[in-house]
């Protein structure tokens, strides 16, 4: 385990009304001021025209090896849970 890295988790229905957007957002945002970030995003997409703005954003800013997003979890129906791990402060 990178004890450095800061882990970003995103639980539930994977929505930009959810704030799964803003999620990528604050990840680009993270990379981009240096630090060692990753998102998890862990739940089933709520509608096709979210996943598509999301692959587009993630593809555009080549975010895709910053977010995991495991197949075995994506029965995740409803929550609203954001965690961060870090070691650190993140100022």
């Amino acid at each position: 385990m990178n004890t450095n890295r800061i882990d970003v988790h995103y639980v539930g229905k994977l929505s930009e009304l959810r704030g799964i957007h803003r999620s990528f957002e604050l990840l680009y945002t993270l990379r981009g001021r240096g630090l060692d970030v990753e998102l998890w995003a862990l739940g089933s997409w709520r509608t096709d025209t979210d996943e598509h703005r999301a692959d587009q954003f993630i593809r555009d800013r080549d975010l895709e090896a910053y977010i995991e997003s495991p197949d075995t979890l994506t029965t995740t129906k409803c929550s609203d849970i954001c965690t961060v791990r870090t070691s650190g402060s993140l100022c």
